[in-house]
């Protein structure tokens, strides 16, 4: 180990976590409550520290600066105890009680005192939190650390050591590091505009939405940027297009995306996202209409978009999502074959490696006491479909998604492979929706990454990886540092914010809109409200997961034969994508093209520290506009 990378974890690092999660938590969760999210406490967290050393003549090193944000963005947003506010909620409202499934939610997964359901008793030292906050972290911290830990190590051999894909994205934060860690006079200069432009440009999108929410109405203030996108779904109706979801984002870093993924990636993703959400919902809602009841003309691309995915389109990507999965372990064999390989010999690159057979003990062990906490969690339940989805469900889809985010930045999203296992095996066996079986089976605990998945360690290593620091340090920081902070910090501010009054309630405007929505979406998926085309898993219907399925593969084989360079993961990955942002990134690609030429080149190696002053200025400009805004919410005591 070299003197650069001793410098990683130092004590600078839980001092920068610890400062966080005690003086910024509060006002990540209040904000959560009030405003939807808190943006931008980790660097400016961050710089505030780089600020107090440079005054005493010291400075972070990049190293320390990459860890102090990984450490934060855990002891000072992840919030583990909001969630049990939530399901003491959930227990107690109107949405649950209409649905009838508020006496069949099990003890594990909230007291069934009627104290604590109505709010009257607001804390967590009572004896029937005990059950649903040990099996949580047991399994959202230990279990899921036991299981993502290792598949996050053997795709990082696979995706970095092996294939040497470019993580486009995560080389902004190595970027970012580096930029204010080393202070190289060009790439600051980069930086510095990156931050002034996304400054600007977050003050003048958001502030009619924040501030002028805070002053009586988003109204009030005038705003010429529609946020998310701009909407012209209904004049693609106007050309016969009904249901073609056309606009353009307003999201500065999709258009900076353009910058940094690979421009063929863009193109197939962009390619992807027409072919299903123009072309095809346009297809589908002229000749189909009666398979996606709800719709009407005039929706707008939210409700087009939530209405066409829940009838028809997330059968089709779980069915590209599969034959990309296929695809993709065809595609990497000889790789993971070096892999196994090199770690059979005991010699995997980047020598700090663990024995193979230590990682996957690791990764079946945390399965399995998973698999039989669920069958004791859950008694009657058929235990093959929960086998699927905690064993081999989270070693494909950590395969997949790893890899798309190797490749062009983005992950293939949510895939609702456990909401098509559990209907289709509730169905096959009878069990009655109502029920404490019919409605616990969807509260139990699947692994999701709750602080870290397996993408996120491997992109977690890459980035360190590039930076020198060691992966020993990589892995403290998150185990021994931000989870811990988080767990302590969250428990404690959850509870004194809790006890202060009922959440939600008119003091947390946002929660009081935020939190009944996410109920209906819970109590919907409790009644198996949801439609699967698929002729094996649900007969009569639309074998659409089938055929899509077979269609991936087909153009991928087509492909490789023809030595056309297609990849069915970036389509995929583009076919869950949004036409208004994949046409953000295009234009962002062509952005790039114009100053590679104006700038003689010189853009290229200046890109990743323009994309990551971006990210500091947008999130410096949101943390302002929310401090503005909690301070012309917050009645002030006058001396008169």
């Amino acid at each position: 180990m070299n003197s650069e990378e001793a410098r990683g974890l130092t004590a600078r690092v839980p001092l920068a976590a610890l400062f966080a999660s005690v003086a910024l938590m509060p006002v990540a969760i209040w904000v959560s409550l009030i405003g939807g999210a808190a943006g931008g406490l980790a660097f400016t967290t961050i710089l505030f520290f780089d600020f107090v050393l440079r005054g005493t003549g010291r400075r972070l090193s990049k190293q320390e600066i990459y860890l102090m944000n990984v450490a934060i963005s855990m002891a000072a947003y992840s919030v583990f105890f909001m969630q049990f506010v939530f399901r003491v909620y959930f227990s107690n409202s109107s949405e649950a009680r209409a649905f009838g499934v508020t006496e069949y939610l099990p003890s594990w997964w909230v007291p069934r005192s009627s104290l604590i359901r109505e709010q009257i008793i607001r804390s967590f030292f009572h004896p029937e939190w005990v059950t649903p906050i040990a099996a949580s972290i047991v399994t959202s911290v230990v279990l899921e650390s036991l299981m993502f830990l290792p598949l996050g190590y053997l795709t990082y051999q696979l995706y970095v050591e092996i294939e040497r894909l470019p993580f486009p994205l995560a080389m902004v934060s190595v970027e970012l590091a580096s930029t204010l860690g080393e202070r190289e006079t060009r790439k600051l200069r980069a930086l510095v505009i990156g931050f002034i432009v996304a400054f600007v440009y977050a003050l003048l999108a958001y502030t009619p939405y924040i501030v002028g929410a805070a002053v009586g109405g988003a109204g009030r203030i005038p705003t010429f940027i529609p946020i998310p996108y701009a909407d012209w779904t209904s004049a693609a109706e106007s050309l016969g297009l009904h249901g073609a979801l056309i606009g353009l984002s307003t999201d500065i870093f999709a258009l900076l995306s353009g910058f940094i993924v690979p421009a063929r990636y863009i193109v197939t993703m962009f390619l992807g996202s027409v072919a299903v959400w123009v072309v095809g919902n346009a297809v589908l809602l002229k000749n189909y209409r009666w398979m996606v009841p709800e719709w009407t003309p005039g929706l707008n691309i939210a409700s087009t978009w939530q209405w066409t995915y829940f009838h028809v389109w997330s059968s089709v990507l779980l069915g590209l999502t599969f034959a990309s999965a296929i695809a993709q372990i065809l595609g990497v064999r000889k790789a993971l074959s070096s892999v196994f390989a090199a770690f059979k010999a005991a010699r995997p690159s980047g020598a700090q490696a663990p024995p193979l057979s230590r990682l996957l003990a690791a990764y079946f062990a945390g399965a399995i006491v998973w698999v039989a906490l669920l069958a004791w969690l859950l008694p009657g339940m058929p235990m093959a479909p929960i086998a699927f989805l905690v064993v081999v469900w989270s070693l494909l889809y950590t395969l997949v998604d790893a890899g798309a985010v190797a490749a062009a930045g983005y992950g293939i999203g949510g895939v609702p492979i456990r909401e098509i296992v559990l209907i289709s095996a509730a169905n096959a066996t009878g069990i009655p929706v109502r029920s404490e079986l019919g409605v616990g089976m969807w509260l139990a605990p699947m692994p999701s990454g709750t602080y870290m998945s397996g993408t996120g360690w491997c992109t977690h290593f890459f980035v360190s990886k590039q930076l020198g620091i060691p992966l020993k340090d990589a892995v403290l920081t998150v185990l021994a540092i931000g989870i811990p902070l988080s767990l302590m910090m969250s428990f404690i501010h959850v509870s004194i914010i809790w006890m202060m009054g009922p959440i939600p309630s008119q003091n947390y405007p946002w929660a009081m809109i935020s939190w009944p929505i996410s109920a209906i979406q819970q109590c919907i998926i409790i009644a198996r409200g949801t439609t699967l085309q698929s002729a094996l898993l649900n007969p009569g219907s639309v074998p659409l997961l089938e055929a899509s399925l077979v269609l991936g593969l087909a153009l991928q084989f087509a492909a490789n034969a023809a030595r056309i360079p297609f990849s069915l993961l970036i389509a995929t990955v583009g076919a869950s994508t949004l036409p208004p942002f994949a046409t953000t990134m295009i234009i962002g690609l062509l952005l790039y093209k114009i100053l590679q030429k104006v700038t003689k080149g010189r853009i290229e190696e200046m890109k990743y520290a323009l994309y990551a002053g971006a990210i500091v200025g947008y999130g410096v400009c949101l943390s302002l506009l929310v401090a503005i805004a909690i301070m012309l919410r917050t009645p002030w005591l006058l001396p008169y």
